[in-house]
């Protein structure tokens, strides 16, 4: 790859960042049923509050941050749960 004026040179990644990245990028196909079942409880427990959020009041930017900020917090809850500790505990 020929290097242009406009490309910064890149950096090197240490191994402790390399890992942490393979660790929030990978998928996880093999969960264990108590996984399944808490992420499920989580999705639905997140649903039923979107649904409460949706009913209340006109539709307005709060609202919409409000259903944005869940959805957020669904995906965090999801990763704590199936993403590997990664101090091993």
């Amino acid at each position: 790859m020929k290097k242009t004026k406009f490309q910064k040179p890149r950096r090197r990644v240490n191994r402790a960042m390399t890992q942490e990245i393979h660790r929030r990028f990978t998928y996880v196909d093999s969960l264990t049923s108590l996984q399944m079942s808490d992420c499920e409880d989580l999705r639905d427990r997140a649903k039923d509050m979107a649904m409460m959020i949706a009913r209340t009041g006109p539709m307005n930017r709060e609202r919409a941050l409000a259903l944005t900020k869940l959805e957020d917090a669904l995906h965090y809850g999801i990763a704590a749960i199936v993403r590997p500790d990664p101090k091993g505990e």
